[in-house]
């Protein structure tokens, strides 16, 4: 199981010095550990991050989620990008773009 002890510190727990097990037992109880999202090769870093992030402003824009599940948007969006349901758009010289 991947625990992403980053998600959780020291300082929003509330506390000043905690033990190592003591952040992993905070972070089995809010359900936060293991939401690790793994990036395809296929796709860059800053791509992948650029998309998920896209992808997370539209979701909180009230757009409906591709894949399954109750997560936050941000990792929904970076569930979404690593299972292929969003994809850059690549743009042709001359389309016309409405913003």
């Amino acid at each position: 199981m991947v625990i992403a002890a980053a998600a959780v510190t020291p300082k929003c727990l509330g506390l000043h010095r905690v033990s190592k097990q003591a952040v992993i037992s905070a972070l089995l109880a809010s359900g936060k550990a293991g939401t690790m999202v793994k990036r395809p090769v296929e796709i860059g870093a800053f791509q992948f991050v650029v998309l998920s992030r896209l992808r997370a402003t539209q979701l909180l824009a009230g757009c409906t989620p591709r894949v399954a599940g109750i997560h936050t948007a941000a990792v929904m969006a970076q569930m979404e990008v690593a299972d292929g349901a969003v994809k850059r758009l690549y743009l042709e010289e001359g389309d016309d773009v409405a913003r």
